[in-house]
């Protein structure tokens, strides 16, 4: 039976699975999907360092996983590349799933039909974390607001624990995590689905938006919604759900989100009457509860520009402020903050043209809030693996904002088209181009970019039709960037 054809595999409960991860000496542990982006790698350790005698089996080559496998080289691993065979996860105690392996997969329905349970790296660290989490999601923004948020809490001497979906699995850490600690996670879809089913949501959960996203994998609009919706579903009384007050559809969210105690924010205005959280007033940024606002900062101190990037400010200064920070903690770590790798970056100048990397952008929506947040003559290079997303608001704001658009991948050649239609025919700009390669995308906008404009790099797609991941694919244009400014 095709995976397609499957229904999604249930994961091991919390019980059950506390007292595997607390017995693991000598017990036979199969990782499926080792991947390369963290939490695979970090439950691999975790596992191995505890005695597990551990198998890992991904689809993939030793070539292509070989930055992982050469960091665990000191673990006596086997290693089974390029296929699955039933036989090791039927023989397996556990199995853990990485997140990128679909939950409907033959090979985890072999695992389930042995009655081997299954977990993930996630639940595996939240079934053990001792300290109270502050776990953050939503479609666009989770990233830095999740970032913002670690800054914000180590301002006030609490040793703080970033990870999740960003900066890798915190799973090897866990022996060094201390109940006073404080640990800022991210969160995607595909871990909260996981996390359900243990029951499990943060103490203080954070949604920063919620648009189309990710349908090759749950189908609908309402599938993603609904699991985004466990960040806060088990959340009781004393719990805080923040959510951004202008997401008609957050605002809309009921008792299926859970029972914790709702906050809000926006950068465009203040909050009803009937709300409390953060809010943007004549360019100052407020946190308000209890019935007393606090001022914290001016939007010119925060180091990142654009609405969006107040918004995610005034997120992480909400979940700081619930979570023990001073209004001097909040200002400080969010002046201090520097910007993510790959997120609006700014890689250098080619011929008086700045140069940004934001190749974290998988989203339209997250390409627009980029393209909104200059004010000088723009170029943009957009496009990549197709995940059934939208383009057209994309390609309105292009039409109307940039002078020139670059596209390659998949996706390339629809926002091409549907830019040019909005642009209209008649219409000198923006200039549509089409590359093949990510070379040829930056050799043709740097071409098209004015001097003293910007050429942003903002692919609103995932990287998966050319490159591994989102930060491969970063690195690879800012090597090619700094390659031209060197020539230039």
């Amino acid at each position: 039976m095709s995976s397609s054809a499957q229904e999604r595999v249930s994961l091991c409960g919390p019980s059950r699975l506390r007292e595997i991860l607390t017995d693991l000496p000598g017990r036979r542990v199969t990782l499926v999907g080792l991947g390369r982006l963290g939490g695979g790698l970090g439950a691999a350790r975790f596992v191995a360092d505890r005695g597990a005698r551990l198998t890992v089996t991904d689809l993939r080559s030793r070539e292509q996983l070989a930055p992982s496998i050469d960091r665990l080289q000191d673990h006596d691993i086997q290693y089974r590349l390029e296929e699955h065979q039933p036989r090791d996860v039927r023989r397996a105690e556990l199995v853990i799933a990485n997140p990128g392996v679909p939950r409907e997969a033959d090979i985890l329905h072999q695992a389930a039909d042995a009655g081997v349970p299954i977990t993930s790296p996630m639940n595996m660290f939240m079934a053990l974390c001792p300290a109270p989490a502050v776990g953050i999601t939503g479609s666009n923004g989770k990233s830095t607001t999740t970032s913002m948020t670690g800054a914000i809490l180590r301002q006030t001497g609490r040793t703080t624990w970033v990870g999740g979906n960003i900066g890798g699995s915190l799973l090897p850490d866990l022996d060094e995590i201390q109940p006073g600690h404080a640990v800022v996670l991210e969160l995607s879809s595909y871990q909260l689905e996981d996390l359900s089913e243990l029951h499990i949501s943060p103490g203080v959960a954070v949604v920063t938006n919620l648009s189309l996203n990710h349908l090759r994998r749950h189908g609908t609009m309402e599938a993603y919604e609904r699991a985004k919706q466990y960040i806060g579903a088990y959340q009781d009384e004393d719990d805080i759900l923040i959510l951004n007050a202008t997401d008609s559809r957050l605002c809309r969210w009921g008792e299926e989100a859970g029972r914790g105690r709702r906050l809000y924010f926006r950068a465009d205005a203040p909050l009803r009457d009937d709300m409390e959280g953060a809010f943007a007033r004549d360019g100052e940024l407020f946190v308000h509860l209890d019935g007393k606002p606090e001022s914290i900062c001016t939007a010119t101190d925060l180091p990142l520009e654009g609405i969006h990037n107040r918004e995610n400010a005034l997120a992480a200064a909400t979940a700081a402020r619930v979570s023990g920070a001073a209004p001097d903690d909040i200002r400080q770590g969010l002046m201090d903050f520097q910007p993510l790798e790959h997120r609006q970056e700014f890689v250098g100048r080619v011929d008086q043209v700045s140069v940004y990397n934001d190749s974290l952008s998988t989203t339209p929506r997250s390409a627009v809030a980029a393209v909104r947040s200059t004010d000088r003559p723009l170029v943009v290079i957009a496009g990549g693996y197709d995940k059934k997303l939208p383009l057209d608001d994309l390609a309105r704001e292009i039409a109307r904002e940039a002078e020139g658009l670059v596209t390659l991948g998949e996706t390339g050649p629809k926002l091409a088209r549907q830019t040019r239609e909005a642009a209209g025919e008649r219409s000198e700009r923006p200039v549509v181009e089409e590359a093949e390669t990510l070379e040829e995308a930056v050799h043709l906008g740097l071409q098209l970019s004015p001097s003293g404009g910007n050429l942003l790099f903002s692919p609103a797609c995932a990287s998966f039709d050319m490159f591994e991941n989102s930060e491969e694919r970063g690195k690879k244009f800012k090597k090619l960037v700094r390659r031209r400014a060197c020539s230039a």
